[in-house]
């Protein structure tokens, strides 16, 4: 099951944008618990991190949360762009969470979420955030770009 999720910001908003007024994105990758959102994995506010996950087998799925938080900047911000997850399932292309919003100045993170069972397959994937940040009288949008190595480990290999 893969469901993406766009609403405000839930477990609190970690900003580390060396100018906040510019736009920015934070992300994260949260793992077990009942939802998959009980412990952080990585994030970009802990960049050193290595982000490992445990495979899933049959008889215990191991479940995963990616969440993409899209902040205020000094103008209205129109944030337009994608995040795909390669960990969740086999289509290694599928788009899984889109990001199309505009955030106010002051107000709070918008985000988008996507949780499912992480991959029978162990190996090297990658989260790729490929955002579009459009301000009123700027020439050209701001391109935010992330791509974050995820290593999925045997479910034997880490135990959780």
């Amino acid at each position: 099951m893969l469901l993406p999720l766009i609403g405000c910001a839930g477990h609190g908003p970690v900003h580390v944008a060396p100018d906040e007024s510019r736009p920015h994105l934070t992300w994260e990758i949260r793992a077990g618990g009942q939802d998959g959102d009980g412990e952080l994995i990585c994030g970009a506010s802990q960049r050193a991190k290595p982000c490992v996950l445990r495979a899933s087998t049959e008889k215990n799925p191991s479940l995963a949360t990616v969440r993409l938080l899209v902040h205020a900047a000094a103008q209205p911000t129109s944030y337009l762009g994608f995040m795909r997850v390669s960990l969740f399932g086999t289509d290694v292309n599928r788009k899984l969470g889109e990001v199309n919003t505009t955030v106010e100045p002051g107000s709070r993170p918008v985000g988008t979420t996507v949780f499912g069972r992480v991959t029978t397959q162990p190996g090297a994937h990658t989260l790729t955030i490929s955002v579009d940040a459009i301000q009123p009288g700027a020439p050209d949008p701001v391109h935010l770009l992330e791509e974050v190595p995820v290593m999925v480990q045997p479910s034997s290999f880490l135990q959780r």
